[in-house]
């Protein structure tokens, strides 16, 4: 017998990290929220700019029949990817309110190969000055 298994998209760059569960408010007529979604202390969508209440990043698609997912508040985002899956434009305001809110979360972008110098091909824009994790 042969089953179909789907993987969850991924919006982790590298461990460690951090997430909180939470049971997520779907907005009037979604079926989902996708994974890089930026999500408020009210457990509900912020897709723009001025991100008010912006708590954390989604870490897993969720759907309207089981809404239940993980909000990120530290670690490493592939912020390429998760912006491009999410459909949110990332922006420094973003990270700023993220900060605001106790959420240490790097947004980490990659290019279309690597540089100059033959080193890596991420673009580190950074979140904060420090950064403390457990792993």
């Amino acid at each position: 017998m042969l089953f179909d298994v789907t993987i969850d998209d991924n919006i982790l760059k590298r461990s460690p990290f951090e997430a909180v569960s939470a049971t997520l408010i779907l907005p009037d007529g979604a079926a989902e929220i996708k994974a890089g979604t930026p999500i408020s202390t009210s457990y509900e969508v912020v897709s723009s700019s001025p991100w008010s209440g912006v708590w954390g990043i989604l870490l897993n698609d969720v759907s309207i029949k089981r809404p239940q997912g993980s909000i990120l508040v530290r670690g490493y985002l592939n912020a390429t990817y998760a912006s491009e899956h999410s459909g949110v434009t990332y922006d420094d305001d973003l990270r700023v309110a993220l900060i605001a809110k106790g959420s240490i979360i790097d947004f980490e972008y990659e290019t279309n190969g690597s540089s100059d110098d033959g080193t890596s091909d991420v673009v580190d824009v950074g979140q904060a000055d420090y950064m403390i994790l457990n792993s």
